[in-house]
Order: structure tokens, then sequence, then C-alpha cells
């Protein structure tokens, strides 16, 4: 799962994580507004960013009653990706979330068709979202990409992300701010979180995340230089072969 494996990588800004949670806490509380987002250019960390904080909302803060949607547009999605595709994705990672909760009669009691024509399937979800609403959940939907969905999905767009909206409901966009992406957050009222885009990582932070890094793959050089070691010839000198592989690595 991209999500938690660039989770289990990220190191370092502790502010703008804060920065995240509160405004996510605050969203959740006073309904300021539904709509987040995060932009910034490729590469400066988005992903990373919007990956830590849906972890660390599932594991860490553990809420009773708020649901994680996590969705990420790939590059590869180009070939076949569809708006339907997306929309099937949302709605099963509903089901599931819904199977596991406590209280699953939302899924006992209603019968959600999904049959791959977009207004009925959005109707679907829709009427998922409202019956948790009803059980007082809310649904946090975290969306990875919004530049690319934006541009190559036709149907993408600020409607439809509406009609699968309510109260309940908060959405964190995360993508470079094209030409598409600011009239899709305008039309929708996103609050930009970092007003500028997200920073480049501070001088410390970057130390952190190499020195991460290094932990990561210590026990692996150890081993391959210990298995170097185990099998050089008698008449080779061991440090020989160590010196050999330290400087490949």
């Amino acid at each position: 799962v991209p999500f938690l494996k660039e989770a289990n990588d990220f190191t370092g800004r502790r502010h703008e994580v804060l920065s995240v949670l509160n405004q996510l806490r605050t969203a959740f509380k006073n309904g300021t507004s539904n709509y987040l987002l995060i932009s910034g250019p490729a590469g400066i960390g988005k992903s990373y960013l919007s990956s830590y904080v849906a972890s660390f909302f599932k594991t860490k803060l553990k809420p009773k009653k708020i649901l994680l949607i996590t969705y990420r547009f790939k590059p590869n999605h180009l070939l076949g990706w569809s708006f339907s595709d997306f929309l099937k994705n949302i709605y099963e990672m509903l089901i599931v979330q819904i199977k596991n909760l406590d209280n699953n009669s939302i899924y006992e009691q209603n019968d959600f068709k999904f049959n791959g024509n977009d207004n009925n399937d959005i109707k679907a979800i829709r009427n998922l979202i409202n019956s948790l609403s009803e059980l007082s959940y809310k649904i946090l939907f975290i969306i990875d990409g919004i530049d690319e969905l934006v541009k190559y999905g036709t149907k993408f767009n600020s409607e439809c992300i509406k009609s699968l909206s309510s109260h309940s409901t908060i959405w964190l966009f995360t993508g470079r701010m094209e030409p598409e992406v600011k009239q899709f957050a305008e039309q929708l009222s996103c609050i930009e979180i970092f007003k500028h885009g997200l920073d480049k990582m501070s001088e410390n932070d970057i130390r952190k995340m190499i020195l991460h890094k290094i932990d990561i793959i210590r026990p692996l050089r150890e081993m391959l230089i210990k298995l170097d070691s185990e099998q050089i010839n008698e008449n080779e000198s061991p440090e020989l072969v160590k010196n050999l592989f330290v400087s490949k690595v």
C-alpha cells in the first residue's frame, strides 16, 4: 500500500504535520470548510506528508466516529483510468470500513447498488454517506494527485465532489497548483493549508531523513559484509573484501 509505505519512510516536517492535523481538527469541530488543499511543486513532499497524516490519523488518533478513505492518482492510471474507477474505489473502501464497524446495520439493512452508471453510483455512495451521518459518523477523504485528476478526468470536477459531500465529510486534496487546480479549489472554496504552497524541507529535516535511511540500510550492509567475509578465499584478506563492498555502498 503506497500510503503506508511512504508513511513509514516519513521523517521531519513536525510543524507541517501539526498544521494539517490542526486544520482537520478545526474542520471537523466547527465545520468551517469541507475542503482543504495542500499544494506545492512536484517532488516537494506532498504525497509523503498526506501519507503520514493518513497513517497518523488511522493508527495514532484512531477516532471512533471518523472513517478514513484514501485515493491516489498514479501516472499509469492514464492508460486505463476512468471516473467510474474512482467511484468504484471510493465505494468499495466505504463498504469495507462499514463492514468493520461494531454496528454494521448500515450494510445489512440497505441495498446499495453499484452498477457502473456514474449517476447511479454517485447516488449509491451518497446514500452510504448519509446513512453513516445518521449514526453520527464523519468521513475524511484524502485524495492525492488532484492536479492529474482534474486535468485528465473530464468528469472529475468540483460538481462531482459536491455531489459526494455532506456536512459529515471532509476532503483533503494534494497536488500541484496548476490552473485547473486553482479553478477547482476556487469553485469549492478550498482552504489552502499552506498559503504559498508546501515549502521545501529544512536542512535539519533533510539530515533526519538521511540518518533514517542509513538506519534502514545498516543491517543489510552488515549482513552483506558478513556474507562476503565468510565466502572469501583463505588467501584473501577479509578486510580487503569489506573495503570493496563499502566502497560500492
